[in-house]
């Protein structure tokens, strides 16, 4: 993975004249910024909640009728979706309730 930097950004915030007397009722104090450092396209890529501690998925298993926990190689992420580089091909079906007591390696599950 690439190195991590910090870095401060200054935002201004540009007000249309019609909302400025609403604008001047609200404080900032914060906001999130996503700063977009690389794109790509056409890339095998997962929501990044089904993402177990950034390194494992768990998968339907079709042949077996059990969900597995499998390895996975990741490449840039973001809030919403996680590139997968290793460890999952197109079409496989991955648990998306993971947050759920009991879902764990060799559980039977049933396809939706």
């Amino acid at each position: 993975m690439g190195r991590l930097t910090r870095a401060l950004i200054v935002l201004l915030l540009v007000v249309a004249p019609a909302t400025a007397a609403l604008a001047k009722s609200f404080w900032i104090d914060r906001a999130d910024v996503e700063v977009i450092l690389d794109h790509r396209d056409a890339v095998l890529r997962v929501p990044t909640s089904v993402v177990v501690d950034g390194n494992r998925v768990f998968v339907f298993d079709a042949d077996t009728g059990r969900i597995t926990e499998r390895p996975i190689v990741t490449g840039i992420s973001n809030w919403e979706f996680t590139e997968i580089t290793e460890g999952l091909r197109e079409g496989e079906r991955i648990v998306s309730s993971i947050d759920r007591d009991g879902v764990v390696d060799g559980l039977p599950g049933l396809p939706l």
